[in-house]
């Protein structure tokens, strides 16, 4: 979740009895994990695929067009610096990443040195 920039709280059942009955009750007394609770409608996912989690949160992993000019597999800041550029140029770009955009470059604080932005720019 950290990777697609999905704000989330990690409750370690193993060292919280609230968040370990929360589980219990959730799932009929069994405990399953991982037990992930959505929020914004406050429903519940008991172990979901990452194409579940991802549909329930709105992340469409689809490439919204049938054709590319071009394709960039990795998305950490050599693929995003390339996809950049054929972009600039009009050139229909898809970037397939396996983890979130950025890859590395995408978690942390500041990058310094990277194309277009000569005061730095942070990674998210």
């Amino acid at each position: 979740m950290g990777e697609q920039r999905v704000l989330y709280n990690w409750v370690d059942i193993g060292q919280d009895e609230a968040g370990r009955q929360y589980v219990q009750d959730a799932n009929d007394g069994k405990q399953i994990i991982p037990t992930i609770v959505l929020f914004k409608d406050g429903s519940i996912l008991v172990e979901p695929s990452n194409a579940e989690l991802a549909s329930k949160l709105g992340i469409n992993p689809q490439a919204s067009q049938s054709f590319y000019n071009l394709i960039v597999i990795g998305g950490g800041s050599a693929g995003l610096t390339a996809a950049m550029y054929a972009a600039r140029e009009g050139i229909e770009t898809l970037i397939i990443e396996r983890s979130g955009v950025g890859g590395q470059a995408g978690v942390t604080e500041r990058i310094d040195n990277y194309p277009g932005f000569p005061q730095g720019i942070q990674g998210a």
